[in-house]
């Protein structure tokens, strides 16, 4: 209910606790350490989530993804951003699902954080389709309080060729767009390789990654 106005929105902020954010950290996983920065509300806390964004290369710094961890910690959830170092590089690897099932075990083992041994999963957009991966996996299932994974892919195949070619599954009263430019250029950079001659590879790349930096600048 975060600027709606009126009495909903003082109700709201009458609920909300004051939010401290602490300095960044680094997260051991089994690809290297991870930076990851904890929103803390004020007061004892009961649950923390993990807070993954998606493709990005300003990581935990989107500001974005900072004010929806500032929101959530304002109502009493102690929050841990983390981004994917192969996502902010704009790559979709199977690695990544690695590094959130580590940062989960992780988090769930901090008394102070999951008091009850479980933490809270969310992924955002790319990220949503691996933390629900992630928290399937026997090693941390155990530990997983939820997962919601905020527009994320619930089928990667279909994704990919709404991408590539715009056709999407017709469904009743939905009515399909044109794919953003952004999802289409990150499958480009995956795929270079395959599109342009070995010598156009790092080129196309390049200007791939400054296309998208300033897609990303446009929103701030």
């Amino acid at each position: 209910v975060a600027n709606v106005g009126g009495r909903v929105e003082t109700f709201a902020d009458a609920r909300a606790r004051a939010v401290s954010v602490l300095p960044p950290h680094q997260v051991p996983t089994r690809e290297g350490d991870v930076a990851a920065q904890f929103y803390h509300p004020e007061g004892r806390i009961r649950r923390s989530v993990l807070l993954v964004p998606g493709v990005h290369s300003m990581g935990i710094m989107e500001p974005r993804l900072t004010a929806l961890a500032r929101d959530l910690a304002g109502r009493g959830v102690a929050v841990m951003a983390m981004a994917l170092p192969d996502l902010m590089g704009y790559q979709i690897t199977a690695q990544s699902a690695d590094v959130i099932e580590d940062a989960v075990a992780w988090l769930a083992s901090q008394p102070a954080l999951a008091p009850d041994g479980r933490a809270g999963v969310i992924g955002i957009s790319f990220a949503g389709g691996l933390s629900i991966v992630a928290a399937g996996r026997p090693a941390v299932r155990d530990k997983v309080a939820f997962v919601v994974s905020f527009g994320g892919h619930g089928d990667l195949g279909r994704v990919l060729r709404y991408l590539a070619t715009g056709e999407a599954v017709e469904a009743p009263g939905v009515e399909t767009h044109p794919p953003h430019d952004y999802g289409v250029a990150v499958i480009l950079y995956a795929a270079a390789d395959r599109v342009v001659p070995a010598d156009q590879v790092a080129g196309l790349r390049e200007g791939i990654r400054t296309f998208l930096l300033a897609s990303q600048l446009t929103l701030v």
